[in-house]
């Protein structure tokens, strides 16, 4: 989830009173909704309405990245030889799909 939908949630109670989201208390220990652990990444949309902003399940078994090619290296001394300097280029394809859309659910915010 997106760090500012962490904090919308920071605050937020079950219908018994507990805090639905946990805060780490180590460094070894994940921050956990629900006791499942929470991972920021601001790639994801931030909560709002209509925006899918949670993503719940085993991401290894719901979406697979697949190394279409070599990982290419290129070197180059002719591109700043006036400064003295060689130049390197990594490249690679990649790309990726969902092998099981079982595995993962996502939370899209509705009109409060």
């Amino acid at each position: 989830m997106h760090s500012d939908t962490m904090n919308y949630l920071a605050g937020l109670v079950d219908t018994t009173n507990r805090p639905l989201l946990l805060p780490s208390l180590s460094g070894d220990a994940p921050t956990t909704l629900l006791g499942k652990p929470v991972y920021i990444d601001n790639q994801v949309a931030a909560f709002a309405t209509g925006v899918a902003s949670i993503w719940v399940g085993d991401m290894s078994s719901f979406y697979a990245v697949r190394m279409a090619g070599a990982l290419r290296l290129e070197v180059s001394r002719d591109f700043a030889f006036d400064e003295g300097k060689v130049t390197y280029r990594v490249d690679q394809r990649l790309d990726g799909r969902i092998i099981n859309a079982d595995a993962a659910r996502k939370f899209v915010g509705g009109a409060s």
